[in-house]
């Protein structure tokens, strides 16, 4: 629920059913009010408009709010704290306060909006959250700045035998269309078991609708094929829960959580597959180690640098076990020696059995760590090969570079 709160687009593509997320708070709440009406209709024993009244409602709503509507812990503070509650009945009879305690209520209220959005738990929270930083002895500030040094970074990956297997995915004809704008026209390809594919080409050349198109969060003509099964008219969720994992180019993350809360929600696509996910055990700490995420993993999101977002987004689309994952600009955010790093860990999780389509614009990292590369220009292919191939293609220089100077690379 906090995910699609937070991100329906990223909820759905960790393989989270956003409507029904949505329809099912909505009933329950609507049962419990439903029997809250009813009990007390028994503890008055008369049945009256003036029990009922709107007022009541907004003064409830003020004291969630007030507790904290960020978490679970927040609506058991609230129910404590609302008319009724434990704290109020004590209030009352204590020291007569049942006149006015709306009143407190509204004032807290609005200092709370003004100082603290995420209510009175969220201080809780913090307080806990330090006390079990310093019993475990893991305070912030050991965090180290940098993702990794230098020379973990340039040293490159030991090469082992690999063999490229099968078509995984296959896309035909795949052609996005808004009004009399084409954005991808006939856009055709496969991806083996084993490879990364590279998504290459100008901004505005439809690498990010291309994507949206196959993860099902664009209309699309076309056919797109996941491991003998057709995904044509499937929604995000469905299309993740068969193994087609993606990350967003905006990141997406859920700030309000932490990197291991966002990078958990990401296993629910593995879990619906009947995957295991290892979702609070070994798999997940393994994946943290591998993107060197483990000192931050307790700390919300929104604290990171633009670059660790960018991996917890990585982490969080690997952990749903995705037959293939599409990478949309993982690469953005990160240097020169942090992409280099990253190439290197995505050649690891290759070799480990994972197939990647990766988009990026830096053009010296896909023709790196990519197997095979796609050149898309206004929305069309215009070259597929090897990265010598690509690197050597009239076509793609004059692409990027314009035909003159495509002329004069060529001379030179």
């Amino acid at each position: 629920m906090l995910a699609v709160r937070a991100n329906e687009r990223s909820a759905a593509a960790a393989g989270i059913n956003v409507s029904r997320t949505k329809l099912v708070p909505f009933a329950i709440a609507a049962f419990i009010a439903g029997v809250g009406g009813s009990l007390m209709a028994y503890q008055q024993t008369v049945v009256v408009p003036t029990s009922y009244v709107a007022i009541a409602g907004i003064g409830m709503f003020a004291v969630s709010y007030l507790a904290g509507i960020t978490c679970v812990s927040g609506g058991v503070l609230a129910g404590i704290m609302g008319a009724g509650g434990i704290l109020f009945v004590f209030l009352d009879r204590v020291v007569d306060l049942g006149e006015y305690y709306h009143v407190i209520t509204g004032v807290l209220l609005v200092i709370t909006i003004i100082a603290n959005p995420e209510g009175i738990i969220s201080e809780v929270h913090r307080a806990i959250n330090w006390l079990r930083g310093k019993v475990t002895s893991r305070s912030q500030d050991e965090t180290p700045p940098e993702l990794l040094s230098a020379t973990d970074a340039l040293s490159p990956p030991p090469e082992s035998a690999r063999e490229v297997g099968e078509v995984l995915l296959s896309s035909t004809g795949i052609g996005v269309h808004y009004g009399g704008v084409t954005a991808v026209d006939d856009v055709s390809f496969d991806v083996r078991e084993g490879e990364i594919i590279g998504l290459s080409g100008l901004n505005g050349a439809g690498k990010t609708t291309f994507i949206d198109a196959i993860s099902g969060f664009a209309d699309a003509a076309g056919s797109v094929v996941l491991d003998g099964e057709r995904l044509d008219g499937r929604r995000p969720h469905e299309r993740s829960r068969r193994g087609l994992g993606r990350t967003f180019q905006g990141i997406k993350l859920y700030d309000d959580l932490s990197v291991r809360e966002n990078v958990t929600i990401g296993t629910t696509a593995a879990r619906h597959r009947g995957r295991p996910t290892g979702s609070g055990d070994d798999d997940l700490e393994r994946l943290f180690d591998v993107l060197h995420l483990t000192p931050v993993v307790d700390r919300p999101v929104k604290e990171l640098s633009q670059g660790r977002r960018q991996l917890v987004s990585v982490a969080r689309a690997l952990a749903g076990r995705p037959r293939v994952v599409l990478l949309d600009e993982p690469a953005a955010g990160l240097d020169s020696t942090e992409s280099v790093w990253l190439g290197h860990r995505l050649r690891a999780i290759r070799d480990a059995g994972l197939t990647i389509v990766m988009v990026d614009h830096n053009m010296e990292l896909v023709l790196e760590v990519c197997d095979r590369i796609v050149v898309l220009d206004l929305g069309r292919v215009i070259a597929i090969g090897t990265p010598d191939e690509i690197r050597n293609d009239p076509v793609v220089t004059s692409a990027y570079l314009g035909a003159a100077h495509a002329r004069q690379e060529l001379k030179a």
